[in-house]
């Protein structure tokens, strides 16, 4: 819980300008820190779901959830922010 209250802090304080990428298992997203993004002015917000089956999951199995990575989903995240060459 205290990375959690952590991330939030740092979201809140973010410089304008700044990105979050989230990443999410293929069965669900959480909007907590979407929202929360969004009362950040300057702030952008993506977030990227995982492989796997897309069934979804209840807001508790998410929190303990695998992520198998969608390793070219974060590479257009990052070129859509403009993070890469």
């Amino acid at each position: 819980e205290f990375r959690r209250v952590l991330f939030r802090s740092n979201l809140l304080f973010a410089a304008p300008g700044a990105a979050v990428v989230e990443l999410f298992p293929a069965g669900g997203v959480n909007a907590c820190y979407w929202k929360l993004a969004e009362s950040v002015p300057g702030l952008e917000y993506r977030y990227v779901l995982g492989l796997g089956d897309p069934e979804p999951v209840s807001q508790s199995e998410l929190l303990v959830s695998d992520i198998h990575a969608d390793i070219p989903a974060i590479g257009r995240t990052l070129d859509d922010l403009g993070w890469t060459k």
